[in-house]
């Protein structure tokens, strides 16, 4: 019999679950990988296992039965899509509750929600936003994920609460997604008087923190924002993603406001408050509790662009 501690992952088939099962596995946890999509894993240590679907009450006891461990990523994640509050409450917030609940009862040992800065605060702020900073979530998606720490923190006490940033790393979607592929495009892009400050974290340093969370001891019961230590403009993202590609980096100088006009009229107003404001996090909890980064933002563009090249040249 495996003395390797056990750990439940949720959303095991995503762009941070898939590479957390087998960071896990390869660090000496045995993984069972929750997903709604069946998973063809080839990792010594990791099994998938069906997961129950979000939008109704979950009964998660046969998934927690014999586990260490919880890390609990799956949920609706951030979306243009115009989704309703209840859906968001739904998923991401009482399958969490329902979730801690059981992992309670069955004597589960750690349990990690992997939440988000959105939080906290909407996607821009005037000031660095600390841990002690008040939460004042501004959509539907923040405001349950404020609420699916309470629901877990409720049934868990000890659980620790991780609020990442804009995560980059191979196969990132959204925001920065869109962002890659202009990278990508031969074209002269109205980027350079982008000088805003925001933070972001490589998907690698987000894995380590989650396993840091896994073993920590003064990590139980907190609650800790997720960033590499150093800001980035917007205008020397595009530039190191073009120099990834080994290529200039290709900008030129439009004014913010002009900008988000423009942006509004393409319909990419949501993209405008991500470019062009200000979102700076501190994480001196995290590295004051004992984590260190193993990557730069910089290792982790250029991972991305380079999944990025390789993507479109396969096509």
């Amino acid at each position: 019999m495996s003395t390797r501690p056990l750990v439940l992952v949720t959303g095991a088939s995503g762009f941070i679950g898939r590479p957390l099962v087998g960071w896990l596995a390869h660090g000496g946890w045995q993984v069972r990988a929750a997903s709604r999509q069946r998973l063809d894993l080839r990792v010594d240590g990791a099994a998938w296992v069906p997961m129950p679907d979000l939008g109704a009450p979950c009964d998660w006891s046969m998934l927690v039965r014999g586990v260490d461990h919880v890390v609990h990523l799956a949920g609706i994640a951030h979306s243009r899509a115009r989704l309703d509050e209840r859906t968001y409450l739904r998923m991401n917030t009482e399958a969490s509750g329902e979730l801690a609940r059981a992992a309670a009862a069955a004597g589960v040992s750690r349990f990690v929600l992997l939440s988000s800065v959105r939080a906290q605060n909407g996607p821009s702020a005037g000031s660095v936003v600390a841990g002690a900073t008040a939460p004042a979530p501004t959509d539907a998606y923040g405001r349950s994920k404020l609420a699916a720490e309470l629901a877990v923190a409720a049934e868990y006490p000890d659980a620790t609460m991780l609020r990442p940033v804009l995560v980059i790393g191979p196969g990132a979607k959204g925001n920065l997604a869109q962002l890659s592929r202009l990278a990508r495009a031969r074209l002269p892009l109205p980027f350079e008087a982008l000088h805003n400050k925001r933070s972001l974290l490589g998907l690698d340093n987000l894995l380590s923190i989650i396993a840091f969370c896994l073993t920590a001891e003064n990590a139980r019961g907190r609650q800790f924002l997720a960033a590499d230590p150093e800001p980035m403009s917007v205008r020397d993202l595009v530039a190191s993603m073009r120099q990834a590609l080994d290529r200039p980096p290709g900008l030129v100088a439009v004014p913010p406001a002009l900008l988000g006009a423009m942006l509004t009229v393409v319909g990419r107003g949501g993209l405008m408050s991500s470019l062009l404001g200000d979102l700076r996090v501190d994480v001196s909890a995290l590295t004051a509790a004992g984590w260190r980064p193993v990557s730069t933002t910089a290792d982790e563009i250029i991972r991305m662009m380079t999944a990025v090249q390789a993507s479109a040249s396969s096509r």
